[in-house]
C-alpha cells in the first residue's frame, strides 16, 4: 500500500525529532481541520514547494518569525480557526490535547448557526 504524508501534516517535533506524540497529532489535526474548511479543494501551503515546506518548517522551529502558516479558509469561523492556530502551535506542550480540542469544538457546536456555514 502506497500513501503519501504531506510536510505540511507534520510537526515541528515529528520532522525534526520524529517524536510521535499526541502533541504532534495535534498539529496534524489542526491540519485536518483546514482540509475541512477548504473542501480538500488545495493542501496546505500549497503556494510551497516541498523544499520551501522543509524552510518554512525550519523558520518555525527557530522562531525567527519567517515562517508561514495556512491561512484562514474562507467559510471557516474565527474561532475555529484559532483553534487551529493552537494545534500549530511552535511549542508542543502549549498545543491543546484532544480532551481541550473536544471541548472546544463541542462548545461551538452548541452556538453553530448552519446558514453560516452554506457553500
Amino acid at each position: 500500500m502506497l500513501f503519501t504524508i504531506f510536510l505540511t501534516s507534520l510537526s515541528l517535533s515529528l520532522f525534526f525529532q520524529r517524536d510521535w506524540s499526541s502533541k504532534s497529532d495535534a498539529w496534524s489535526f489542526g491540519i485536518l481541520l483546514w482540509e475541512m474548511f477548504t473542501l480538500c479543494a488545495t493542501r496546505p501551503l500549497s503556494q510551497l514547494s516541498d523544499q520551501q515546506v522543509e524552510e518554512n518548517l525550519t523558520h518555525h522551529y527557530h522562531a525567527d518569525g519567517f515562517h508561514v502558516a495556512p491561512p484562514r479558509p474562507l467559510r471557516c469561523p474565527s474561532e475555529i480557526h484559532a483553534l487551529m492556530a493552537t494545534c500549530w502551535n511552535r511549542e508542543p506542550e502549549e498545543r491543546p490535547n484532544f480532551r481541550e480540542i473536544s471541548k472546544v469544538l463541542q462548545e461551538l457546536s452548541a452556538n453553530f448557526n448552519q446558514e453560516s456555514m452554506a457553500f
